[in-house]
């Protein structure tokens, strides 16, 4: 059996970021939601991802600055 794909999703809004939570869950992903850029960077430190969904607005900085942090640090990650 496959493992199920590791999806990080990263929006400040909690009632979107459960939505998609849960919308991905019920498709077959493994999910890391999460609130804050920060605390993107370290699950990308710590663990392997197959793709993450970035809002484009969050606290501290933008998703594309965020998208285009991790894709350095990640090798294969495509944010979108």
């Amino acid at each position: 059996m496959t493992p199920a794909p590791a999806l990080l999703i990263v929006e400040s809004d909690r009632h979107r970021l459960d939505a998609m939570t849960r919308h991905f869950i019920r498709s077959g992903f493994h999910v890391t939601p999460l609130a804050h850029p920060r605390q993107a960077m370290a699950a990308c430190a710590r663990k392997h991802f197959d793709g993450a969904i970035m809002a484009r607005r969050l606290p501290e900085m933008r998703g594309p600055e965020l998208a285009d942090m991790v894709g350095r640090h990640v090798r294969g990650l495509k944010p979108v």
